[in-house]
């Protein structure tokens, strides 16, 4: 389910690291940040990534530019994340950042509906089709 926090559309997921089956949270979920100007898949915290064990795995580093013009150094592996049923598989890292932030490459599975005038949101948990 999608919720609006201050207009910031959120995203209720579960994140698994599939090669240990370490998931977080262990109960629940936690609220994402749906980010269209961050192209990766997932941005987790750097505390969050030590709780899956996502550091234990050989890591790639990306330099990631910021909308201020300056540059953050990024650290990540592949992993899982769940949204009710559905499971898809990408490029999760981290940075020193405060949220989990989903960009277009998660993104890019789901068809999202965001009616701002109404504060209707909207999850469609299925796969884009292409016309």
């Amino acid at each position: 389910m999608i919720l609006p926090l201050i207009d910031t559309p959120f995203l209720e997921i579960l994140i698994e690291n599939p090669f240990n089956s370490r998931i977080y949270p262990e109960e629940g979920v936690v609220l994402a940040i749906v980010d269209t100007g961050y192209e990766g898949f997932l941005m987790l915290r750097e505390d969050v990534f030590k709780v899956l064990r996502f550091d234990e795995l050989s890591l790639e580093e990306r330099r990631l530019l910021l909308p201020n013009g300056n540059f953050i150094v990024s650290r990540g592996t592949y992993g899982m994340v769940k949204v009710g049923d559905f499971k898809c598989e990408g490029f999760i890292e981290a940075s020193k950042v405060d949220e989990l932030i989903l960009g277009i490459d998660f993104l890019s599975n789901f068809r999202i509906t965001l009616d701002y005038c109404t504060n209707d949101w909207k999850f469609t948990n299925a796969k884009c089709s292409v016309v």
